[in-house]
C-alpha cells in the first residue's frame, strides 16, 4: 500500500472533505455579513456541487481496491458504489431542502458536518476491515451527535443530543470491545465470519430461524466460535444481573 493507492480509493471521501473546507471557507471568510437566504443559497449550492464532485469522482473510479498485506481494507466498485452514489444522492436532496429553511444562522458549520457524516458513511459503504468500519461509524456519528444538537435555543435538541452521545459512545466502546474478543477468539478469521458467530448467537438466544449458506469447508469453524460466543454471553448476562 502507498499513499497514491490510498488517495486513488479515497477520493470521494477526499472530495466531500475539499468541499466541506470550501463552504466554511465561503461562508466564514467572504458572506459572514450578507443576508441569511444568501448565505444559506450559496452554502447549500456548494454542497452539491461536492456531492456531484464526488459522484464524479466514483465514475472515475478504476482498479482493484485497497489491501495491506493481502488483506483488503477498502472496496470500490460494484454494490460499494451503488451504496455510496445513494448516500451523496441524498445528502444532496438534504441541502436542496436546506434552501428554503432559516432555523440556524450557521450555515456554513452546517453544511460542513452534513459533508463529514456523508464522508464516514462512505467510509462504511466501502470498509472491508473492521477497523475501518469502526472508523467510519465514529465519523458519522460525531456529525449526527453536532446536527442533533444544532438548535442552540432547544432544550429538547440540547437533551436528545446529550443522550444520543452517552448511548452512542458507550455502545462505541461495547463494540470495539466485542469485536476486539470475538477476533481475538477466532484466530483472525475472516470478517464475515464475526458476523455469522453473531447470528448464531441471535438464533440460540432468541429462537429464531435463520437460514444461512456456507461453503462446506467454513463449517468446522463455525460451531467452536458458536460456542465461544454463547459462553461470552452468559459470562456478560451473569455479570450484568449478579
Amino acid at each position: 500500500m502507498n499513499y497514491a493507492d490510498l488517495f486513488r480509493v479515497t477520493l470521494p471521501e477526499t472530495a466531500l472533505e475539499v468541499a466541506a473546507l470550501i463552504v466554511l471557507i465561503v461562508d466564514l471568510g467572504f458572506l459572514h455579513k450578507a443576508a441569511l437566504k444568501v448565505r444559506v443559497t450559496v452554502a447549500a449550492l456548494l454542497g452539491v456541487v461536492g456531492c456531484g464532485a464526488a459522484l464524479w469522482a466514483i465514475g472515475i473510479q478504476v482498479g482493484l481496491g485497497l489491501y495491506v498485506d493481502e488483506s483488503p481494507v477498502l472496496a470500490i466498485g460494484g454494490g460499494v458504489a451503488v451504496a455510496q452514489i445513494g448516500i451523496l444522492v441524498l445528502t444532496a436532496l438534504t441541502f436542496l431542502l436546506l434552501i428554503d429553511l432559516d432555523f440556524t444562522r450557521h450555515v456554513g458549520e452546517y453544511v460542513a458536518v452534513v459533508l463529514m457524516a456523508a464522508t464516514g458513511g462512505l467510509l462504511i459503504a466501502s470498509a472491508q476491515d473492521l477497523l475501518v468500519i469502526f472508523v467510519g461509524l465514529e465519523l458519522l456519528s460525531l456529525g449526527l451527535y453536532i446536527l442533533t444538537a444544532f438548535s442552540k435555543g432547544s432544550g429538547k435538541s440540547a437533551e436528545a443530543a446529550m443522550k444520543y452521545y452517552l448511548f452512542g459512545g458507550m455502545s462505541a466502546a461495547f463494540l470495539l470491545f466485542l469485536d476486539r474478543v470475538c477476533c481475538s477468539l477466532s484466530h483472525g478469521y475472516w470478517l464475515w465470519l464475526v458476523w455469522v458467530s453473531r447470528l448464531l448467537l441471535f438464533r440460540s438466544t432468541y429462537g429464531r430461524r435463520i437460514r444461512m449458506k456456507v461453503h462446506p469447508r467454513h463449517r468446522r469453524h463455525l460451531l467452536p466460535l458458536s460456542l465461544k460466543w454463547r459462553a461470552l454471553h452468559c459470562l456478560f448476562r451473569s455479570a450484568i444481573v449478579g
